[in-house]
């Protein structure tokens, strides 16, 4: 899987690739956005940008490890269900459930590590 998504970042397609359906919104300021419906359980395997949420039921999910060092994601729950991203495989403030509008902010310091560097409850 991360072959794949190293692919993605190498060709420029940046955003996120998980068990559910995810399509490319747009590009705005060099920043890719992508709409994603995860499913529950799945694992969410971010590759950057800017990730839009939109769960046709409330989901538990996981963040998989980073591609390299120096990613930069921004999750945002547009969507009226609860997604909740455990703190598995981050550094953070514990587990959060994202809300509508509500989102968090990470970083990758390495292959293997997210850093939390932010969230909203908004």
């Amino acid at each position: 899987m991360k072959t794949f998504i190293a692919l993605l970042v190498a060709v420029g397609l940046v955003g996120v690739v998980c068990a559910g359906d995810y399509t490319p919104k747009s590009t705005e300021g060099g920043v890719s956005v992508i709409a994603l419906t995860p499913t529950a359980a799945a694992e969410l395997a971010v590759v950057g940008g800017q990730v839009q949420l939109t769960a046709a039921a409330a989901s538990t999910n996981t963040i998989a490890s980073p591609v390299a060092a120096g990613v930069e994601c921004t999750i945002i729950n547009v969507g009226v269900n609860a997604v909740t991203i455990t703190e598995t495989g981050i550094e953070g403030a514990g587990a959060m459930t994202l809300g509508q509008y509500d989102a968090l902010k990470l970083v990758s310091i390495d292959a293997d590590t997210w850093v939390e560097t932010g969230r909203s409850n908004n």
